[in-house]
Formats: C-alpha cells, structure tokens, sequence
C-alpha cells in the first residue's frame, strides 16, 4: 500500500502527510477508533482513508483531489474511492473534508462499530447531506476477501461473527435514528 501511495499518487509528495495507525491483535480497538486516531494526528484539511488491504492504482489521488474541486469547491464533501468491489457507490476507502466532522458527531467513522457498517453510515449520511460524490476514476484495487483474498486472522477479526452481527444491528438502528439509507 505504501509503496503504490508513493508510486501512484501522482501528487506533490510536500503536500502529503501520511499517517500509518496500526491496530493490536491483543488490544484490539477497531477500524473507527484507528481511524479516529489517525485523523486527530493530521494536519491537513483533507483526509484519505485507506486500509491495509488497498493497493492504490494509478493517479489515485489527483482524481480524487481534482473530484474534490469539482463537486466541492469550499472542499466540504467526501469522494469515494472506487475500489472494484461495491459498485453501488458506497465509500469503503474515501477522500474527505474535515470540515464534515463538524455534521458527523466529530468522526468519520462512528466509533461505535466495531467495524462493519461504519463506511455505510458516512456514504449514507453524506448522500443526505449532498456532500457525496463517487469517483469512478480514482481506483484502488480492494484485496477484500469477498474479491477472493485469504480470510486469514486479520480479516477473522474484523468479520467476527458477534461483531458483525452487533454492527449490523447498530446501522440499522442508527439508519432509523439519523434518518439516512444505507447502501
């Protein structure tokens, strides 16, 4: 993934800021908390959230950026990575605003979950807001199991039944709650 962010980006590389937030095996927190994390130590107005099992394609981010400008001019919006899984738009890896944690309870992912369902509620809340746009262009390759990849321990954690289970209840519950449709 870090190899392909430096190769690809096709980005002034003094305009970046990458922050690498690991999880632990034995104190494990989740994608939203990582996340969180990561986020309070940027510097940056605008975010990009990718996970450990993208391999960013060519020109990645200057799409994205310039998609951005485009739809967004104030740079308030989130752009969806397109990642050759979930073609119904849904933003599993994303550009982002910080200017929209101030519409989404201060998080990006609401730390809530454990770790589905979360990029369901931000597309969902997003769309709502009309600060989304898919950005078929900028492409990542998603080395998601549901595309074939082994379901080895990293992803036994994050789709453990119970949590996943948990996490589903917890969107649809927030779905009703926030008023947004979930993709």
């Amino acid at each position: 993934c870090l190899d392909a962010i430096g190769k690809n980006a096709n980005y002034p590389v003094e305009l970046m800021e990458i922050i690498i937030e690991h999880d632990s095996f034995e104190n494990r927190q989740g994608v939203p908390k990582t996340l969180k994390a990561g986020v309070a130590r940027s510097t940056g107005e605008l975010v990009m959230f990718l996970g450990n099992d993208c391999i960013p394609e060519e020109n990645f981010l200057i799409l994205a950026v310039l998609r951005m400008l485009k739809e967004f001019p104030n740079c308030g919006g989130l752009i969806g990575l397109n990642d050759g899984i979930w073609k119904n738009g849904l933003a599993t890896h994303w550009l982002a605003s910080k200017n929209l944690l101030k519409h989404l309870d201060g998080e990006f992912f609401c730390t809530l979950y454990h770790h589905v369902g979360c990029d369901n509620e931000l597309t969902g809340r997003c769309l709502k807001m009309n600060k989304y746009y898919w950005c078929e262009d900028a492409k990542i390759f998603h080395d998601h199991y549901v595309s074939g990849a082994t379901f080895d321990e990293v992803y036994q954690l994050g789709w453990d039944e119970k949590n996943v289970a948990e996490d589903r209840a917890l969107l649809k519950e927030r779905a009703k709650l926030l008023n947004f449709e979930i993709l």
